[in-house]
């Protein structure tokens, strides 16, 4: 079952995992993750933002309502990434818990000097692409969101 793997996983991750971000999908402004999970703590200083840019490396693939990437190391590949610091455990927690419960495993990359964990979905790209996964083009979510709505 999903939610077991997700609660083991879980489970021995968040208190080792960084406190710093990289979210390309339903976690950006103005998405609907944003609002819900991550905007309340702007006013508490539970979270600071830290900047966007471009991360090389990933593509990204749309499910219709939110994204998946692939690592795939090729610098013609590229996401658009918000980068946060979570200062609340419990919204880290939660984070971990939503992505972890739909199939993705969280990997680090380094920006800036700073280690950053973003989920990425298993696989190989070219398999997704060969079974017709949409890949958003450019790889930056909220544009295709503007853009694509189902």
């Amino acid at each position: 079952m999903v939610i077991d793997r997700a609660e083991r996983v879980a489970a021995k991750q968040p208190d080792e995992l960084s406190n710093r971000f990289a979210f390309y999908g339903s976690l950006r402004k103005p998405l609907y993750n944003y609002k819900r999970v991550l905007g309340p703590l702007e006013t508490d200083g539970g979270l600071e933002f830290e900047g966007t840019t471009v991360l090389t490396g990933f593509k990204m693939f749309s499910l219709g309502y939110y994204p998946f990437i692939v690592r795939t190391d090729l610098d013609t590949d590229t996401i658009i990434v918000e980068l946060y610091k979570v200062n609340n455990e419990y919204a880290k927690h939660h984070i971990h818990m939503m992505e972890v419960g739909a199939g993705y495993e969280v990997v680090e990359v380094v920006l800036n000097d700073k280690t950053y964990g973003i989920y990425v979905y298993p696989g190989d790209a070219e398999e997704y692409e060969k079974h017709g996964t949409k890949v958003v083009t450019g790889g930056d979510w909220v544009e295709f969101d503007k853009t694509n709505k189902l």
